[in-house]
């Protein structure tokens, strides 16, 4: 709707041959330095639609269209694939920042409300964190009366100690850290919000039967919130089923922003895919890691 879009998913898109002659000199360039890393090897068609957009190219959407492609189907799966995404999302808006200029005067499509708006995002993506433990802790003294600051203390005693977790421990110990605080934070979630459904609503029924008629702020957003999605999901009824996920992502809110910033920072070394990883090289040939590379991936490797 507004700008471009700065990521086309490799197997979800459609490239002019044009446009890729335009970007293959610069993407086809070796890691040199620990930044290059984290833009080229952790999202390689993000760092490339980064390039497309420098070069004046448009990136859009196309809601009509479908595809299928490998999802991850374990927790493992998922944190490693996120983890590579994340990163990916947080160092590309970072060089979008820095070469803005050059963007702006090759790109029409790019301008300095866009930059602005992607700052915002940045800003938002680095906040994020804290925010979340900010919302869980307010959640437990509205749901159950305690007290700000000892939720606070408690959820911030269970980040750092993730955190060293993740510094000094393996990666497979890291997850399954990781899937003991996912589900003690689920629970948690679950409670958070079965009590302050019960509380937002009795408040609402002593506005509406006070004379008065008039809800509180408060409500106004959590169902502002909430009816963004339900309005969306009556645009799209083919895919209404997927608003009965948002208690899921609910309930795992923080984990996706606290428990995973944590993980991906603490491996920013971590070379792994997180999908269609193997150990058995006698499926395919095998790079330093020991992970299978498909015909699809040689390919690609070649042409790079």
């Amino acid at each position: 709707m507004m700008g471009t879009v700065l990521c086309c998913p490799g197997c979800f898109s459609v490239y002019r041959a044009n446009a890729v002659r335009d970007g293959l000199p610069e993407y086809s360039t070796h890691v040199k330095e620990a930044n290059d890393f984290l833009v080229k090897d952790m999202g390689e068609d993000r760092w490339f639609c980064t390039l497309l957009v420098k070069n004046g190219w448009a990136l859009e959407y196309s809601a009509m269209t479908e595809d299928s492609t490998y999802c991850p189907e374990t927790f493992e799966e998922l944190f490693k694939q996120r983890r590579r995404w994340l990163l990916s999302g947080l160092v590309n808006p970072v060089l979008i920042i820095q070469i803005w200029k050059t963007i702006v005067r090759n790109n029409p499509n790019f301008s300095r409300l866009f930059l602005l708006y992607q700052i915002l995002l940045l800003f938002s993506f680095i906040v994020t964190p804290g925010t979340c433990l900010i919302l869980v802790a307010g959640g437990l003294e509205f749901a159950f009366g305690m007290s700000l600051e000892i939720s606070m203390i408690v959820l911030s005693i269970a980040a750092v100690s993730y955190g060293a977790a993740c510094l000094y421990t393996p990666r497979d110990s890291q997850l399954r850290v990781a899937k003991i605080l996912a589900a003690a934070f689920s629970v948690v979630m679950f409670a958070v919000a079965l009590g302050s459904s019960i509380a937002v609503f009795q408040d609402l029924h002593l506005q509406l039967t006070d004379g008065t008629g008039t809800p509180s702020v408060d409500i106004l957003i959590i169902f502002s919130f909430v009816g963004i999605y339900i309005v969306t999901a009556m645009f799209h009824p083919s895919e209404f089923s997927c608003l009965f996920y948002g208690v899921l992502y609910l309930l795992c809110l923080p984990t996706t922003c606290v428990l995973l910033p944590i993980y991906s920072i603490c491996n920013l070394n971590d070379r792994s895919w997180g999908t269609r990883e193997t150990t058995n090289t006698d499926k395919g040939d095998s790079d330093a890691d020991g992970l299978s590379i498909d015909a699809d991936t040689r390919i690609r490797i070649h042409l790079c």
